[in-house]
């Protein structure tokens, strides 16, 4: 999930916010298409939880908290992408998601409250608790949704960028699903009038803050004038019966309000609030694979739940051995390596203070040994009985020697060793077909490989043996044979017809001969001899991909665009871009290579596969 985000929200999603335009890559047309796509599968996902929320469903919580989390994650991997210097308009967006997907969560959870307690009320219309708990329940309702509200109207306000058109959410649905959100909740308030009776409600926003993060106080009375709230024992005065308030000191506190009813000091309910520290979290930040003795940086970034950087010492624990590492800005840095394949886990630890929570994270890279490759052709396909193919192979990938089995049907007949180039013979003894390839069984550096497979078809009476049945009863009949052909030949007519047909072959051969003069040796298909190429454009380009996706851990999926643009980054990449275009030509598009486009072709691919081994 998280690299999906990533790679949706912070990469390929760079442009401005209201008509200012960075520059991030120069040959990139900015476009804020995919984070106005994902953004408005959020909304879609706001809009379900409304419906749920107005159908009663009890699943509403769930899917409120399922859309907070998604939002949030967003939200961190943009936080640490900024502090990076990646620059992209998700911060902005996912400012305004935040408070839309907390409201919706506590819209839900408080309808859930209302409803167990009014339940209550309808058992036992004197359960004061249940009474004061389904008010609470109304007043932060209420609260929710203009929290949504006003979140609504920013949403609708930001512009986002598709190139030079501008893209705005389309929030109409949402705030028809609102409308009638109010009007659910005023159908709950009118509810409770049947319950009410003379007294004073406190309620508050939330019940479980953490230090310094604002709450709102709200305080209901019925046939009583409010005068006063209490918070921890400390009397303030009270307007308009809400209070704003944020607490520096954790633990418990206590709140409650007075008012005067015919005279009488009336005391509301007592509200316990909890305040906590604040949170923190940690982000790691890596490739999540690469090869054996690699060095891989890792990136971490430490903050508060507001997004502020925290100077402090982080614990790193790499394979069980710690070490200490100090923030910067909240950013720091470290290099693994692992020299055996498998997973390297890592982990960072902040310990916290009395400000703040700790908080840790772990992440795993994976170390894999080297991939080669191998490829194999023979001189001939088809043989006859104890005649001999002769085999050429080559090795990509590694620089050593390495042991190469050859396998026949899958049974092992001969091994050798080989560093780039080799060769084997092979004698087929019986009529049938056989599948050849060459197999490597891999070593601590690299993995096993297996070369691509020929079909060698092995018959009887070919290649000049056992053509004829010999039969001693059958010699005088080849006696006659050879005799009738000497005497055929000697005639007049014979030798004059034979000379017309030998002069016109002659000429046909001179003619050929020009022509081979006149064009020329194939240039393509020397390299293809030299560089042991497969002959066929779409058999080298197999080759060839074969061994960058395994050089590179890719994808075997790819299409060749694709492969081309995961390798944009690298040196060969106008090579295979020139040779994707050539494929493309040939395979697709189904036209012949001209003889200069062949030599470019299997040239580049055959400059590729050098530079990679």
């Amino acid at each position: 999930m998280r690299k999906i985000l990533i790679l949706i929200l912070l990469i390929s999603l760079i442009s401005p916010v209201s008509g200012t335009r960075h520059e991030i890559y120069s040959k990139a047309s900015p476009s804020d298409e995919g984070i106005y796509t994902y953004s408005s599968e959020l909304l879609k996902d706001a809009e379900r939880c409304l419906d749920k929320f107005l159908d009663e469903d009890p699943n509403a919580v769930n899917l409120s908290i399922s859309l907070e989390h998604k939002v949030k994650l967003t939200e961190e991997e943009s936080r640490f992408y900024t502090v990076k210097g990646v620059k992209s308009n998700v911060s902005i967006v996912v400012k305004q998601f935040l408070p839309l997907s907390s409201g919706i969560k506590k819209l839900t959870k408080f309808q859930s409250i209302f409803l167990e307690n009014v339940s209550l009320l309808f058992e036992n219309e004197n359960n004061y608790p249940a009474y004061v708990n389904a008010r609470t329940a109304v007043i932060n309702m209420k609260s929710a949704a203009d929290e949504i509200n006003d979140t609504i109207d920013e949403i609708e306000r930001i512009e986002l960028w598709n190139g030079t058109s501008k893209l705005h959410f389309d929030v109409s649905e949402l705030k028809s699903k609102l409308k009638d959100v109010y009007d659910l909740i005023a159908y709950y308030e009118n509810t409770l009038t049947g319950f009410e009776k003379e007294g004073i409600v406190v309620a508050v926003s939330d019940d479980h803050p953490f230090l310094y993060q604002e709450i709102t106080i709200y305080v209901y009375a019925k046939n009583v004038t409010p005068t006063a709230l209490f918070i921890d024992d400390v009397e303030y005065e009270l307007k308009n019966g809400t209070m704003k308030r944020s607490f520096r000191k954790l633990g418990e506190h206590t709140i409650y309000a007075e008012g005067v009813s015919n005279g009488k000091i009336v005391k509301s309910n007592v509200v316990k609030v909890y305040v906590s520290k604040i949170p923190t979290g940690i982000v790691l930040s890596s490739k999540s694979a690469a090869f054996l003795n690699e060095k891989v940086e890792v990136t971490g970034f430490l903050s508060d739940y507001y997004g502020n950087p925290i100077e402090a010492n982080v614990t790193v624990k790499i394979d069980g051995n710690e070490s200490e590492l100090t923030t910067h800005n909240g950013l720091f840095r470290f290099n693994v390596t692992k020299s055996s394949e498998g997973f390297l886990n890592i982990s960072a630890f902040y310990a916290g203070n009395e400000t703040y929570e700790s908080s840790n994270v772990s992440v795993s890279i994976f170390f894999s040994r080297f991939l080669i490759s191998l490829y194999i052709e023979a001189d001939r396909t088809q043989v006859g009985v104890n005649e001999t193919v002769n085999f050429t192979g080559r090795i990509y990938g590694v620089n050593y020697s390495i042991p190469i089995h050859v396998l026949v049907n899958s049974t092992d007949v001969k091994s050798l060793n080989a560093m780039r180039d080799f060769n084997f013979t092979l004698k087929f003894s019986n009529p049938g077909k056989y599948s050849v390839f060459a197999y490597f069984p891999g070593d601590p550096l690299h993995k096993p490989a297996e070369s691509n497979r020929i079909e060698i078809v092995v018959k009887s009476g070919f290649g000049g043996q056992g053509l004829i049945n010999k039969n001693p009863k059958n010699d005088l009949y080849y006696f006659l044979l050879v005799v009738t052909a000497v005497v055929i030949v000697l005639t007049p007519a014979y030798v004059k017809s034979r000379r017309k047909g030998i002069e016109s072959k002659n000429e046909d051969v001179e003619e050929l001969r020009n022509e081979e003069v006149k064009e020329g040796v194939g240039e393509a298909d020397e390299i293809v001899k030299e560089l042991k190429l497969p002959e066929s454009v779409e058999e080298a380009y197999k080759m060839l991909f074969s061994a960058l996706v395994g050089r590179y851990n890719l994808k075997k999926s790819l299409t060749p665009r694709e492969l081309l643009k995961a390798l944009k980054s690298e040196p060969f990449a106008e090579k295979l871009k020139v040779v994707t275009e050539l494929h493309e030509k040939a395979v697709y598009g189904k036209m012949e290579l001209k003889e200069e486009e062949r030599e470019t072709y299997f040239r580049s691919i055959a400059e590729i596969l050098e530079g990679v081994r």
